[in-house]
C-alpha cells in the first residue's frame, strides 16, 4: 500500500532524485522497508511543501465513534 502512494509522488517532477531512486528500488511487489512510511512522508513534503500525518488504522474506530456522537 505504501508503494501505491509513493508512486503518486515519485511520478511528480518535483520529487527529489533521492526519493525517486528509493521508490524505484523498493517498489516491486512485496518489497517493504522499515523506512517506507518515513520516506513516503518526506516525498509528500518535498512535492507538496506541506506537512503530512500518518493515521494508524487501528485507532480509526475511536475517531469514528467520537465523530458519530
Amino acid at each position: 500500500m505504501v508503494n501505491e502512494y509513493s508512486s503518486i509522488y515519485a511520478s511528480d517532477p518535483r520529487c527529489p532524485r533521492y526519493y525517486l531512486d528509493l521508490h524505484n528500488e523498493y517498489s516491486h511487489e512485496g518489497a517493504f522497508t522499515p523506512d517506507a512510511i518515513k520516506n513516503l512522508t518526506k516525498m509528500a513534503h518535498a512535492v507538496t511543501g506541506k506537512s503530512s500525518y500518518v493515521l494508524i488504522d487501528e485507532y480509526d474506530k475511536l475517531l469514528i465513534d467520537i465523530i458519530n456522537t
